[in-house]
């Protein structure tokens, strides 16, 4: 089916056949000279080659840490175009089809001579702990055949994680100070991605599968190969317990992403 209308300047639109899913469109002017214009375009002057699902998905590579679900699936659907439109930002997809899990990393510095889109993500040495032992929390509920939905964990289980045995903040003397520092930590991996509230829950978080992708057995023994360098302090031990309670001890940065 064909609409046309006339503008002021004399020029004739006219809506033709899709082709693969995309409208093409031909602008017919009064020497009934026809330019077939781009069947990508999303707006006025775009120039674009990509379709709109995988604009969506690279964009939204591009603005989170990660992508799961629906948009994984999408961003697979569209994978040469959403690989593309990250290697021009700099960028590499990485992708995990066992979890289901895509997110875009920053190419080696090695290898470019420009900076990427997106810089690399890196934790402080409590927040790597915290991630660690959300990572185990995940194996026991793999052992014992839970689904991602299932891994959830509480505020007070979080606090005592790192405020007993070898943990952090351990031998602190006031709960009020350790609460107060394990909540900058949960809003990290929130902001991480891999922490997210569970609604009408208050104070309980679901596990997130960007967890058991970002840190793997691979990441875990460099990790450990890191701290057992000489003049490197364990990560769980880099500040006595005797501390203030600011940061200032906890600069340490693992890198991620």
């Amino acid at each position: 089916m064909t609409q046309t209308t006339n503008d002021d300047q004399g020029i004739v639109s006219a809506s033709v056949t899709a082709r693969d899913g995309h409208v093409a469109e031909q602008t017919v002017d009064e020497m009934g000279v026809a330019d077939v214009s781009n069947p990508f375009a999303l707006f006025d002057g775009d120039d674009g080659d990509m379709p709109e699902p995988a604009r969506e998905a690279a964009i939204a590579l591009k603005r989170n840490r990660a992508i799961t679900g629906e948009m994984f699936r999408q961003a697979m659907d569209y994978f040469g175009h959403v690989k593309r439109s990250l290697n021009n930002d700099m960028l590499v997809p990485v992708v995990d089809t066992f979890y289901k899990v895509m997110y875009a990393e920053p190419a080696a510095p090695s290898q470019v001579r420009i900076r990427s889109l997106k810089n690399r993500a890196s934790l402080s040495a409590r927040e790597a702990v915290l991630l660690t032992a959300l990572r185990r929390k995940v194996l026991e509920y793999e052992n014992v055949g839970l689904e991602a939905s299932q891994w959830v964990i509480s505020k007070e289980e979080i606090v005592q994680l790192m405020s007993t045995g070898a943990g952090p903040l351990a031998g602190r003397n006031s709960e009020e100070s350790v609460n107060r520092q394990v909540e900058p930590l949960v809003n990290a991996m929130r902001t991480n991605q891999f922490l997210e509230e569970v609604e009408d829950e208050e104070g309980i978080y679901r596990i997130t599968t960007l967890v058991p992708v970002v840190l793997s057995t691979q990441r875990i023994g460099d990790w450990m190969a890191a701290a057992d360098e000489p003049g490197s302090t364990p990560t769980d031990q880099n500040e006595p317990a005797t501390t203030p309670d600011d940061d200032a001890q906890d600069v340490k940065q693992e890198e991620l992403w």
